[in-house]
């Protein structure tokens, strides 16, 4: 299993379960991008960042919009009348 944290714009914090040892590095900017992204993606409703960015805020709220739900409708013919 592998976490990814946004810290940042430039940072993100990467954890995994394969007892790894404690390391640093560097990755290219449009893969923290991606991550922070990919993030808000799969956010409930919240999304907390370390600094204030209307920019941000405003690229949440297209991806809260764009996105499928999370939970998805259940099917008529399931439903009871």
């Amino acid at each position: 299993m592998r976490m990814f944290f946004p810290l940042s714009p430039e940072r993100l914090l990467y954890l995994d379960f394969k007892k790894t040892q404690h390391e640093s590095g560097s990755v290219v900017a449009h893969v923290v991008q991606r991550m922070n992204h990919r993030q808000m993606e799969q956010a409930h409703e919240h999304v907390f960042a370390s600094f204030r960015s209307e920019e941000l805020r405003a690229e949440l709220e297209e991806v809260f919009k764009s996105r499928p739900p999370l939970v998805p409708e259940m099917p008529k013919d399931l439903l009871s009348d």
